[in-house]
């Protein structure tokens, strides 16, 4: 497996995106059904991950990163939590249709292709039960923190750019975001700016965000 970017900021920062679960979660989490796990793509060092475990959920966590991956396999065997890790990317990931009673995709899309959010889409669905949710946050075309700069840049599509070197930033306003998820109903959904936080620094960072919840048909 070739290095991942982020096993880099996860060996430098333990706690890079905080201890404390998205908003989103936290306002909404007690909507997913216990009788069914819930998915975290891109479970990182576990801060969404843990917060469901207090809660009495039982959690999966995708994660390509092999250095945040590790940290949490470790905490699951000293914890004893109701965790199970699969370093790869959710391309390579299978499991049985309609398994997850809820799957997560917080920060996602703004790191992935056009391309890959549509598979990502698909994948969703087929791995949802019936009246599944998702949880989806990204950036919008507003966000300028995060909007690419630099000649190693390319543009793809309206608003998503690579670096020629797997990297990749993309951009969706609410509308956009949601309508790639055919036939599902909105339960929640926000268009602004986000919360203030930091990345372990002392530099406060905002960010213009949509967030949305949705439940398959």
């Amino acid at each position: 497996m070739s290095e991942n970017p982020f096993d880099i900021i996860y060996s430098n920062n333990q706690q890079y995106f905080g201890e404390h679960p998205v908003n989103l979660l936290k306002d909404y989490f007690s909507l997913c059904d216990k009788r069914g796990r819930i998915l975290d793509i891109g479970i990182g060092q576990g801060r969404n991950a843990r917060f469901l475990l207090k809660q009495g959920y039982g959690v999966d966590g995708i994660e390509p990163s092999s250095v945040a991956a590790n940290i949490l396999k470790a905490a699951v065997e000293d914890e004893k939590l109701d965790l199970r890790i699969y370093n790869i990317g959710f391309e390579d990931f299978a499991c049985t249709p309609r398994t997850y009673s809820a799957i997560l995709l917080l920060g996602l899309f703004p790191v992935l292709s056009e391309n890959q959010i549509h598979m990502l889409a698909k994948k969703t669905k087929r791995w949802l039960k019936k009246k599944g949710l998702v949880f989806v946050t990204g950036f919008t075309s507003k966000e300028q923190n995060f909007r690419p700069s630099g000649k190693q840049w390319i543009k793809m599509d309206t608003d998503s750019y690579h670096d020629g070197e797997g990297n990749y930033r993309t951009l969706l306003d609410l509308d956009n975001a949601m309508s790639k998820f055919k036939k599902f109903k909105p339960i929640y959904h926000y268009e602004g700016l986000g919360e203030v936080h930091n990345h372990g620094t002392d530099i406060s960072e905002q960010h213009h965000i949509f967030e949305f919840i949705l439940q398959k048909a």
